[in-house]
């Protein structure tokens, strides 16, 4: 059993660590690629069967899960469900730096990917429910 002292103190202290950590990385990555400056992992993930697609959902999953925990997994309704608002967030951003591709001639526009970033951030959301029980 995880003493609930040392939860408390997490929780209160650095919460925002895995955000702020997250945040700096998915933005680099996207810079990067905005001006078309690949790294040898972003390649490598370019080459690998589904790597980019496997790279967005890990990335915008973690993202996802991240914001969650920074904002105590906090939940709004709609549609007749309880949302966390943290994976609402990350969704909506993916869809905005997905789309914004279309206006750069050095990036793509796909549908895929925003699968991935779905189907991660879904995962996310599956976690952080499990994580609150």
């Amino acid at each position: 059993m995880i003493d609930k002292q040392i939860v408390t103190w997490w929780e209160s202290r650095w919460r925002f660590l895995p955000l702020v950590v997250m945040l700096c990385l998915v933005s680099l990555l996207i810079v990067l690629a905005d001006i078309d400056h690949e790294t040898l992992n972003m390649s490598a993930l370019k080459r690998a069967p589904m790597g980019d697609k496997l790279a967005h959902l890990v990335l915008f999953g973690l993202l996802a899960l991240a914001l969650n925990t920074a904002l105590k997994y906090r939940q709004i309704d709609g549609l007749g469900k309880r949302w966390q608002l943290g994976s609402l967030l990350v969704l909506a951003f993916s869809c905005l730096e997905e789309c914004s591709q279309l206006a750069l001639v050095s990036r793509t526009f796909d549908l895929t990917d925003m699968l991935a970033n779905l189907i991660g951030v879904s995962l996310a959301h599956w976690a952080g429910q499990r994580m609150r029980m």
